[in-house]
């Protein structure tokens, strides 16, 4: 698991998102708009495996230390990214629902293993 807390801005001074459990509505569209947010990954409509296999396609694509964006409206999304995340060491930032949608933000592990 990646020891690293990431800062995000927009959060209440000092809060980070290690610390946080649940952003309210406000706190979701902020990081949404996130610069720190470099990939999205829309798999609206799609139903297990799509939307893991997809996150590990552009996952495998991407830098140590970037962020994904995952938006889902399969429910088996709250078990299976959570799961894929801590499988493969990677940091799931935001875990939350709204109005259907799941929305995930995973930072990719810092390092790539050998």
């Amino acid at each position: 698991m990646v020891n690293s807390v990431k800062e995000m801005s927009g959060l209440p001074p000092g809060m980070t998102l290690f610390e946080v459990e649940r952003f309210d509505v406000l706190e979701v569209e902020r990081a949404r708009r996130s610069p720190c947010v470099q990939h999205e990954l829309d798999t609206c409509g799609l139903f297990c495996p799509e939307p893991v296999m997809m996150l590990h396609n552009i996952i495998r694509d991407m830098a140590p230390g970037e962020v994904v964006r995952v938006l889902a409206t399969d429910p088996s999304t709250k078990r299976d990214i959570p799961k894929f995340c801590t499988f493969l060491e990677h940091q799931l930032l935001i875990q939350d629902e709204q109005d259907g949608q799941f929305i995930y933000l995973i930072e990719k592990r810092k390092t790539d293993v050998v």
